[in-house]
């Protein structure tokens, strides 16, 4: 892999960043069907988050020079058959994905010795680790209620207090 492969790469990335975003969105709107407020805004918030990396990649890429190409954007699956657990499981294997792929991006980076490319690089493998504890947290909590509905109320309330 050269630069420019690494580049458009990267670019790729940009554009599953949105995807990211537009899968949360997807499991914000499966929350609010199931009446859960506070699992809902969670996701919500989440896909902000993966838009402002999107926007992240787009300002570094233009600053070296990069001509972004975006591609088109998948729909999202839409049927978790009201599922909480499942839901969140999904979103854990969405960020693993993601952790995949900044992974592979970085060791490209490395191999042909793109360093300019380490600092951005670094900051989503430090975020990548905090995204899969959250989920991994989340989904310790979500088993241990075993579906009852208290336990699922006072998670969803814990979760709809995410700034």
């Amino acid at each position: 892999m050269n630069r420019e492969e690494l580049l458009k790469k990267i670019d790729e990335q940009l554009v599953f960043e949105l995807q990211s975003g537009y899968e949360y969105k997807q499991m914000a709107s499966e929350f609010n069907d199931m009446d859960w407020d506070g699992f809902e805004h969670f996701m919500e918030m989440q896909a902000h988050e993966e838009y402002e990396h999107a926007e992240y990649f787009r300002k570094w890429l233009q600053e070296v020079g990069y001509k972004i190409e975006y591609k088109t954007i998948e729909a999202p699956k839409a049927d978790y058959d009201k599922d909480v657990l499942s839901i969140f499981k999904a979103a854990l294997e969405h960020e693993k994905e993601v952790t995949r792929r900044i992974r592979e991006l970085f060791d490209a980076a490395h191999e042909i010795k793109f360093y300019e490319v380490y600092t951005l690089l670094q900051k989503f493998i430090d975020e990548q680790i905090e995204e899969e504890a959250t989920f991994d947290n989340i989904i310790a909590k979500l088993e241990r209620t075993e579906n009852s509905n208290a336990g699922l109320a006072i998670l969803d309330k814990e979760l709809g207090q995410r700034q």
